[in-house]
């Protein structure tokens, strides 16, 4: 028997299909949830931890000596000021700057910024590829853009708290350290330089380990090339720095090019001993050109990823 169709009560759809303004955020939700099950991971940030115990004691115990107080975690509570803590007091207000903290705080965790973004962010694609996922992904009103902006929310998630909580936490304690809010009224423009580099940070690494992610076939050569693309121009640029004598060959690692900018953004010129001493505009542009291939390379992969589905 043949089916009929009424045309006066049922009009053939004319319209199309059009994906979700915010799809990608449960492709980012699902993504950190199922990062989350494993708890071992979660040990990378255990540096993270140390370093802002460390730096934010430091800092509190600038603010106290500058107070003539000694910090009580070095003297009971009854314990008076002394000369000698007032003039300790006077050389710490002289020699530690909050902004000198945390950019000593983002210099020391910036390897272990590679490895949280390596092991989070290492398989977001491939293994999609590889399990046939993307096919799901990409049968349903889903663009590109969504796909790639909700893989990108995963890796920069984990990323994000490994250099904003620390920054945050050492600004809270001078904030709440500080007599009268006395940091918060002179200072309080750090706490826009730190969310500004923690956004550069975390786009700069989350967009290279995606662009790695798009080529490799599998998640551990997607890992293995992560760590080893940093440390290997890392290495690269400080060998042809100290050979030529020209610290301009040091833009030539993204780690690098990305402390030459947090010492523009908070107004350095040397942490820890070690000088940044070459064109900031250099490593700028270096970044820019490092993200513009990384992003030509996600856009042509996810591309050809969403032509086969």
């Amino acid at each position: 028997m043949k089916a009929t169709t009424h045309t006066e009560v049922y009009r053939p759809y004319t319209g199309e299909l059009r994906p979700p303004r915010w799809s990608f955020v449960p492709i980012a939700s699902s993504g950190i949830r199922v990062a989350l099950k494993s708890r071992w991971p979660l040990l990378l940030y255990l540096p993270a931890a140390i370093a802002t115990v460390i730096f934010g004691f430091i800092v509190y115990a600038k603010f106290s000596l500058e107070q003539g107080m000694t910090p009580g975690a070095l003297a009971g509570p009854n314990e008076q000021a002394s000369a000698g803590v007032v003039l300790v007091g006077t050389m710490a207000s002289k020699m530690i700057e909050v902004r000198d903290m945390i950019v000593g705080a983002i210099f020391a965790l910036g390897l272990f910024s590679v490895l949280l973004v390596a092991w989070y962010g290492a398989g977001l694609v491939c293994e999609d590829r590889r399990v046939g996922a993307h096919l799901l992904y990409f049968s349903r009103p889903l663009s590109l853009a969504n796909y790639v902006l909700g893989k990108l929310c995963v890796v920069g998630a984990f990323v994000l708290a490994s250099v904003l909580v620390p920054a945050l936490v050492i600004c809270t304690v001078a904030i709440s350290s500080s007599p009268g809010w006395t940091f918060l009224e002179d200072q309080g423009w750090i706490l826009l330089h730190v969310a500004l580099y923690s956004l550069v940070h975390t786009f700069v690494l989350a967009s290279l380990v995606l662009a790695i992610s798009t080529l490799a076939s599998r998640r551990i050569f997607a890992l293995i090339g992560t760590v080893g693309f940093f440390l290997f121009t890392q290495v690269l640029g400080m060998l042809l720095a100290f050979l030529q004598k020209d610290a301009r060959w040091m833009a030539l690692g993204p780690l690098a090019n990305l402390r030459r900018v947090a010492a523009t953004i908070f107004g350095v010129e040397r942490v820890a001993g070690f000088r940044l001493n070459w064109d900031p505009a250099l490593s700028w542009w270096a970044l820019a050109g490092v993200l513009l291939a990384a992003w030509t390379v996600i856009v042509l992969r996810v591309k050809r990823m969403e032509s086969l589905a």
